[in-house]
């Protein structure tokens, strides 16, 4: 719900996107790096997969387990950077809102490990404001996001310190001119992007080189 909300509701369609782009099949193995609590799963419902969830935080995986969502498979400690798999393990990779805490040629060294040949990955995370809308979007991150982590201080210290955060994130950030090329020297063809809901966010797919 928090999410939901920070992305003023947009994080539904996008993820809906991400998954018609990684067009999973019956038996896919995907791995999801960043899974959180698993909402991404939840949206893909009973679709005949198994799905490896990957994040950070016990207390998020927790939550996730607590689901029961027949779709998942194994839910792991991890860091995006360093994953605990053997090589060439899974047909598709999928991540929301990790890219961005991560240096990206690592990132996609990691998601090249994890793939085997034809697999895809699907990705999108926050980027800087861009485009016609970009001084709207910067209002928001940069001034509405720090105010709410203000307000939210009281009520509950995780989501005061997300809101507060999370814009000097994106700032500095650059992984959106940097995941192209580092695609690209990974192994990766038809590496394809997508603006999100007017610049608030971007999408990159690809697949890995069958040779």
């Amino acid at each position: 719900m928090i999410l939901r909300f920070f992305t003023l509701f947009q994080d539904d369609y996008w993820k809906d996107d991400l998954l018609q782009r990684a067009s999973l099949r019956a038996g896919d193995l995907v791995l999801d790096i960043g899974c959180g609590t698993g909402v991404l799963e939840e949206r893909i419902g009973n679709l005949p997969v198994q799905i490896v969830g990957v994040d950070l935080t016990k207390e998020m995986l927790l939550l996730a387990a607590q689901k029961k969502l027949e779709c998942v498979d194994a839910l792991l400690l991890g860091d995006a950077e360093r994953l605990p798999f053997v090589s060439e393990r899974f047909d598709v990779v999928l991540s929301c809102y990790v890219i961005k805490y991560c240096k990206t040629e690592d990132f996609v060294a990691q998601i090249a490990r994890m793939l085997k040949p034809g697999g895809m990955v699907v990705i999108y995370d926050f980027a800087r404001p861009s485009g016609v809308l970009a001084p709207l979007h910067g209002f928001y991150i940069y001034g509405i996001l720090r105010l709410l982590g203000k307000f939210a201080k009281g009520y509950d210290p995780s989501i005061s310190f997300t809101f507060s955060k999370l814009p000097n994130v994106i700032a500095r950030s650059t992984w959106e001119d940097e995941i192209e090329g580092c695609l690209v020297r990974a192994g990766f063809v038809g590496v394809r992007h997508k603006t999100l809901s007017g610049g608030g966010a971007k999408m990159f797919w690809a697949c890995k080189n069958k040779f």
